[in-house]
C-alpha cells in the first residue's frame, strides 16, 4: 500500500520517509496487544455516493481514505484535550487488511482509532472499521513520524504529543 503524508497542523509536508530509526512495526514474535482493554476514539463516517462503484461496493482505496479521516480527527481532538495541538506528522508505513465488503448501505461506518506503540519519533496507529451493524470489514496499522518541516526530518514526539497518545495506548497481551 503506498503511504500518503498525513499533515495534522503541517498541510506543506509532503514528504513520504522520514527516515525515522525507530518507527515502531510490531514483530512477528512478540505479543499481540489486547484491543479489548484499551480506550477507541471513535469517529463516523457515512458512505459517500463517489465512494462506491457500479456494483455498490465502496472502493477499496476509500479505506485508507476513512483512516485518514479518523485518524486525522483523532490528533486533532486527542491533543486538544491535552493542551496542545498536533504538529506534523508524516505516514512512514500503512498496512491494511480487507475483510468484508462495505457497499452503499453499510453505513455510517465506524472507525476505531487506538495506539499501539509509542517511540521516541515514531507511532503505531490502528484503525478498525465496522459497518453499521458492528461488523468489522477492515483493519489498518499506520506507523507515523513526528516531522520538522523546516528541517525535512524527524523530530520528537512533544511530551503533549506523548501524552494524548497514551491515553490510547492498547495493553499488550501476555500470552
Amino acid at each position: 500500500m503506498a503511504s500518503d503524508p498525513v499533515e495534522a497542523g503541517a498541510p506543506d509536508a509532503q514528504t513520504l520517509d522520514a527516515g525515522a530509526p525507530d518507527a515502531q512495526t510490531p514483530d512477528a514474535g512478540a505479543p499481540e496487544p489486547d484491543a479489548s482493554d484499551a480506550p477507541a476514539f471513535t469517529y463516523e463516517i457515512q458512505v459517500r455516493w463517489g465512494d462506491s462503484d457500479r456494483l455498490g461496493h465502496v472502493n477499496n482505496t476509500r479505506f485508507v481514505e476513512y483512516m485518514q479521516e479518523a485518524r486525522a480527527h483523532f490528533l486533532l481532538t486527542e491533543l486538544r484535550t491535552v493542551g496542545s495541538r498536533a504538529g506534523a506528522m508524516v505516514v512512514r508505513r500503512m498496512e491494511v487488511d480487507f475483510l468484508r465488503p462495505l457497499t452503499d448501505d453499510s453505513g455510517p461506518v465506524k472507525v476505531d482509532v487506538t495506539v499501539l506503540a509509542v517511540g521516541t519519533s515514531s507511532y503505531t496507529i490502528r484503525h478498525v472499521v465496522t459497518d453499521r451493524h458492528g461488523v468489522v470489514c477492515g483493519m489498518g496499522d499506520a506507523v507515523l513520524v513526528a516531522f520538522d518541516v523546516k528541517k525535512e526530518r524527524s523530530r520528537p514526539l512533544s511530551n503533549a504529543e506523548r501524552a494524548g497518545l497514551e491515553r490510547y495506548l492498547v495493553p499488550v497481551g501476555v500470552g
